[in-house]
């Protein structure tokens, strides 16, 4: 299928709704108030001025903890756009923290391979909490299959991603789908090891690509 050509003021009329979009986006996501553990993104990067909405929602399947109650998790919503070849950028809002993440795509026939780097800030566990203190992350991951189905490594690393002061370093698997075109579902399972309790988390996200 051969994709409609922009002409001069398509390009230009896309790239100009690119700082409307992302305070948009910001705008919607500052309703909610750590760390979200869902990717909710294939390695395939969007086209240059490209841009999608969605929202989230995350609960523990497993959690090795001894008295774990199922259901620990979070809602988010976040955006993504694409900037230019191969690269996009996306903002994820979840309870006290933001994500902002850069993606590349390294593979254009076969099989996708894209590799994002993640910058998690925030406060845990709420900023009005005597008890709550700052969480930074930095979290790589390496994204490869197809549009519809892939699968991730990564590792996130950073100070109070798991509720606690210290350091962690949270190596990761995953694996998600896309089902739809324009609007789609996203199902996804993610797992983190710890050395005390490793955690598997499933999530849901709807999203929409806007043009």
């Amino acid at each position: 299928m051969k994709r409609r050509e922009t002409g001069e003021d398509g390009g230009a009329d896309r790239a100009s709704a690119r700082p409307q979009f992302l305070l948009a986006v910001a705008l919607l996501c500052s309703g909610i108030a750590c760390f979200g553990p869902m990717a909710f993104q294939s390695p395939q990067v969007l086209r240059s001025g490209q841009g999608l909405v969605g929202a989230g929602a995350t609960g523990d399947i497993y959690f090795s903890q001894p008295d774990n109650v199922m259901g620990l998790g979070d809602l988010c919503l976040y955006g993504r756009m694409g900037l230019g070849p191969q690269t996009d950028i996306g903002l994820k809002l979840v309870p006290d923290a933001v994500t902002l993440d850069a993606k590349y795509q390294f593979t254009q026939r076969g099989l996708l391979v894209a590799g994002d780097v993640a910058v998690i800030g925030g406060w845990y566990p709420g900023f009005f909490d005597a008890s709550s203190y700052p969480v930074f992350a930095v979290a790589p991951l390496l994204l490869f299959g197809e549009p519809r189905i892939w699968s991730g490594v990564g590792v996130v690393a950073g100070r109070g991603v798991w509720g606690r002061t210290g350091f962690d370093l949270m190596p990761r698997v995953l694996v998600g789908a896309a089902i739809g075109r324009r609007f789609q579902v996203i199902p996804e399972l993610d797992y983190y090891w710890r050395r005390q309790y490793p955690t598997l988390f499933g999530g849901i996200g709807l999203q929409f690509r806007l043009w």
